[in-house]
């Protein structure tokens, strides 16, 4: 994976994203979600106070399902509307947020995928360059025995 193909939305680190951003992030998104969740449920009340009081005179006399209709045609007609696009944006609401919050933990998923991909090739390229250091000491110290070894007759014969 490049540098390049990694989202810019948060800090590259050594080793992948920075965790408290990405927490970060994914708590305000499942925040927004809940003030919109709660939002849709404070107008959804608000709406069915509202039904209430224009129906309190019809509820005296039915259980069934409210009738506008002493309220006149027109009137009658909109406010079913009205009650049927209430629903409707409260269905679309929740919809979208559900939708947003399941963005939310897939970018996250994501991205903890792409942060833990990056901290392991980097792992093995540090492992690789560690071993690499290694083998170079070992042949180093192989290279001076040897040079050692070489000069310890010359300096004994003197």
């Amino acid at each position: 994976m490049t540098e390049t193909s990694l989202p810019s939305l948060f800090d590259l680190v050594r080793r992948g994203y920075d965790r408290d951003q990405v927490d970060s992030r994914v708590n305000e998104l499942v925040g927004d979600r809940n003030k919109a969740l709660s939002r849709i449920s404070a107008l959804e009340q608000r709406i069915q106070e509202l039904l209430a009081e224009t129906e309190y005179p019809q509820a005296q006399g039915s259980d069934a399902e409210p009738s506008y209709a002493v309220l006149g045609p027109r009137i009658e007609k909109i406010l079913r509307l009205a009650e049927e696009e209430a629903e409707e944006l409260g269905c679309a609401a929740r919809e979208a947020a559900d939708h947003e919050y399941a963005g939310a933990v897939a970018a996250a998923d994501r991205l903890r995928a792409d942060a833990d991909t990056f901290a392991a090739d980097l792992k093995a390229e540090n492992d690789r360059q560690s071993m690499q250091m290694v083998e170079n000491a070992q042949a180093r110290a192989a290279e001076l025995r040897t040079d050692t070894a070489a000069v310890v007759p010359i300096m004994v014969g003197h």
